[in-house]
This record gives C-alpha cells, sequence and structure tokens, in this order.
C-alpha cells in the first residue's frame, strides 16, 4: 500500500477553467445560438459504450415550448426524453452519437465541477485532476480540433492524505515488514515500538487504510 500512497502524494495535481468551443455542427452549439436568451447547464453525464453519450440538461427561461419543437426537428426522434417541465424550467435527458467530448473527458478521468455552463456555444469546465491526466485530455482536444481557452490553471492546494503521525507508523510497520506475507513482525511487537497497546496501534492503522482507501476509490 505504501507505493500507492507515495505515487498519490507525488502527484502533481492542477486545478484549471477553460472554455471549449462546441462545433459549429453540433445540435447543442445550433440550438444555443438560436435560443441565447435561455440559461442552458449539463447536470451530468455518461458515457454508454464507445459511440453514444446521454447528458441531464437543465433550461431556464421563456419560450421552452418553442425550445422543444425546435430540439424534435433537430434531433433523432426518442433520442430525448423530458423528465421535467414547467413554464420556466426543463430537464431532459438526451443521448446522442459520437459524444466527442465526453468521451475524452470519460477517458482521461477528468473530476468535473457541475453543472457546466453553456453560453454562446461554448461549455465552461472546472476540473481537478493530475497533470498528465489534463495533457492528454488538452492533446485531444487539439487532434479532433477543438478550440479551447485557459482562463485559469494553478497547483490545487489540499490538505495533507494522512497526518505526520499517521505516516510515521505507516512508514514503520512497512518498513518492519508488516505487510510482508508472512508477516516478519507481529501487532504485539511493534506496537511496543511506539509505547501502545496492540489494540490502540490496530485501531491507528485501520483509520489510515480507511482514509486511504477512500481516496483511492473516491468515495
Amino acid at each position: 500500500m505504501l507505493h500507492i500512497i507515495q505515487e498519490i502524494m507525488a502527484t502533481d495535481i492542477v486545478q484549471i477553467k477553460l472554455e471549449i468551443k462546441i462545433p459549429d455542427s453540433k445540435w447543442l452549439s445550433m440550438i444555443n445560438r438560436k435560443f441565447f436568451n435561455l440559461q442552458i447547464s449539463i447536470l451530468s453525464k455518461y458515457l454508454i459504450g464507445e459511440n453514444f453519450g446521454i447528458t441531464l440538461f437543465e433550461i431556464r427561461g421563456r419560450g421552452l415550448d418553442v425550445f422543444i419543437k425546435e430540439l424534435k426537428g433537430i434531433l433523432i426522434p426518442d433520442s430525448f426524453h423530458i423528465l421535467f417541465e414547467a413554464e420556466d424550467l426543463l430537464i431532459l435527458n438526451v443521448r446522442t452519437r459520437d459524444p466527442w467530448i465526453l468521451a475524452a473527458l470519460v477517458k482521461n478521468e477528468l473530476l468535473l465541477r457541475y453543472p457546466l455552463t453553456i453560453k454562446e456555444g461554448i461549455i465552461m469546465i472546472e476540473t481537478i485532476t493530475p497533470r498528465d491526466k489534463l495533457d492528454t485530455f488538452l492533446n485531444d482536444l487539439e487532434k479532433n480540433k477543438i478550440d479551447f481557452k485557459i482562463i485559469s490553471i494553478g497547483h490545487y492546494q489540499s490538505s495533507a492524505l494522512i497526518s505526520e503521525k499517521q505516516r510515521n507508523i505507516l512508514r514503520t510497520i512497512y518498513d518492519e515488514g508488516y505487510y510482508e506475507v508472512p508477516r516478519k513482525r507481529s501487532l504485539t511487537s511493534l506496537s511496543r515500538l511506539f509505547n501502545i497497546s496492540p489494540s490502540a496501534l490496530s485501531e491507528s492503522i485501520r483509520r489510515i487504510h480507511k482514509r486511504l482507501v477512500k481516496i483511492i476509490l473516491q468515495l
């Protein structure tokens, strides 16, 4: 487990805000430009296989009946479903072929901050991600000739994964062979190094493991 911790701690995490221009040929760009008075946001995105994606939209404003009529003329029948409809609010799922940006986001495991705002044919994205994954994502956009603009970028500041005391415990029991199979030293033997009881050391180790597992599994 220690090598996983070291990898996480050594990773260069960045926080970035960028604007991605939706190609003019895409339905979302066309309808956003036509209904510029509506507030269109993306609440979530899911990839289904390699060729299809599902996007949950929130649309706010007046004239939604005209918007829906226009949508029916652009999209394939049964490719979208209205989940909620009110005078000035619409929630709908849209299934699209060739989800160009969604596929790139999923492949590079970018953690997005929702909702994503869409304005004048541009998606505004904020993400926290390892620098190498961000570089791959931006390269994918360039290869597909997608225009984008970086608004801001910087190192992500967060609290330490584990405390210095917990790190010392982990380092010591690792060096003493606690994680070897079979173990080189027992819990009772190791507890003497910290002047605590075996049960106290066991509880500390479980707390460390729980913290690291939650980070690794993104829970």
